[in-house]
């Protein structure tokens, strides 16, 4: 359950020992862009599984494979193919270096030893009881917490009227560095452990929004994935929540499990359809906005990544972009993650409103700041025009004859 560098070192020194055919390939994905995104990385993951091998899964969102050498090029071969698919998204590159470990395994037991020196209280192949009642200890007072301390709401604002932005939801989100310390670990430094307590807080997410959030009448924004909707984990809660109040809870889905899991996706999709919630496709990259690989008219909403090149200065992409906006249609997109304020009129003009992140509030602030402004000068103009009658027409017969 753990990662499983103490696992690969045993198989690396016996391969070498014996003289063993097997061969290690290391997937390092660390440099590829959102990999801290439990969901992203547990799709890259199943999409490697595939290939042949057995799979280790390390520190610092490196992976291994071993295969025998006979299998060794179609297991390169299918990591590569995962490779140019990242390139083709705009996700980075996976980055592989191969091993055979009857004669090259004497870099590869460093790699492992030195990650087992960086986790000293890692046991060694055979700890794994200990592991699962330390894991379940975790899981079990997560569960009981209440969580209210480590949600974060930020606001999406719809801007469609001038100078009057009007919250539409509040998207819900946990901070990680409390769950740190929380738990007293680094979370992230062990994938499946940061994977499954995010599936743990996608549940209680739903528990703090009926039990906290539902009484204030506001619209709130989640976040679900596939493993927890198709396995019923958020039946109950999905139970208590009144027909009449489901429009103001929008479900939102991962885009990157279309991707890679497809019919785990469509699954969940069909089940939040059923239960009537409004579904938001998450976690979309502009350049994948012309070439959707699903149905845009099963979500209430798309949300976009916004990407500092989607400014007119940048011709071509600004072209490309300004075409998949007007198929998809602007009124159903949201713009997150925008941190540039300077961005936002020039994608108001293409019939954008809706945006979510830190940029979008200092721009209501200094539009009102400038509203604000244009008052007051304009009511010093009134003032100056009562007082002296320039700009202003007189009232009365003498101010129409003379005015």
């Amino acid at each position: 359950m753990r990662t499983q560098e103490a696992e690969l070192l045993a198989i690396v020194e016996s391969a070498e020992r014996e003289h063993e055919d097997l061969t290690a390939i290391v997937i390092d994905l660390s440099s590829i862009p959102h990999i801290g995104d439990p969901i992203f990385f547990r799709t890259l993951i199943a999409r490697i599984n595939i290939a042949p091998g057995d799979l280790y899964r390390l520190p610092h969102h490196l992976v291994a494979l071993v295969t025998p050498n006979a299998s060794a090029a179609k297991t390169v071969a299918a990591i590569d193919r995962l490779g140019e698919f990242l390139k083709r998204s705009g996700r980075g590159e996976a980055r592989r270096q191969q091993f055979r470990l009857s004669t090259e395994a004497a870099k590869l037991t460093k790699l492992c030893k030195r990650l087992i020196a960086e986790q000293p209280d890692t046991p060694r192949p055979g700890g794994e009881d200990s592991d699962l009642e330390g894991f379940f200890s975790l899981f079990e007072s997560l569960s009981n917490a209440d969580i209210s301390n480590l949600v974060r709401e930020q606001t999406i604002w719809d801007l469609s009227k001038p100078h009057d932005p009007v919250p539409m939801a509040g998207a819900l989100t946990v901070s990680i560095d409390v769950l740190d310390d929380m738990f007293g670990q680094d979370i992230r430094a062990n994938p499946w452990l940061f994977e499954k307590i995010i599936e743990v807080i996608d549940v209680r997410m739903l528990d703090h929004l009926i039990d906290d959030r539902m009484k204030t009448g506001k619209t709130y924004t989640v976040n679900v994935n596939s493993a927890v909707v198709n396995e019923g984990e958020l039946d109950e809660a999905f139970d208590s929540i009144p027909m009449n109040s489901r429009k103001r809870v929008i479900l939102e889905v991962p885009y990157v499990e279309a991707l890679h899991e497809r019919g785990d996706f469509d699954a969940m999709v069909d089940i939040l359809e059923r239960e009537h919630f409004p579904i938001a496709l998450d976690g979309v990259r502009w350049t994948s906005l012309s070439k959707l690989e699903v149905d845009p008219a099963r979500f209430a909403f798309v949300k976009f990544m916004w990407d500092q090149h989607l400014n007119p200065e940048n011709a071509a992409d600004w072209t490309a972009f300004t075409g998949a906006l007007e198929r998809l249609g602007p009124e159903n997109c949201i713009v997150f993650n925008c941190i540039d304020e300077r961005a936002i009129p020039p994608l108001e003009e293409l019939g954008l409103v809706r945006f979510q992140g830190r940029a979008v509030d200092d721009f209501i602030r200094h539009d009102r700041a400038e509203l604000q402004k244009a008052h007051v000068q304009q009511s010093a103009r009134e003032d100056v025009a009562d007082e002296t009658g320039d700009g202003k027409a007189q009232g009365g017969i003498m101010g129409k004859l003379f005015g």
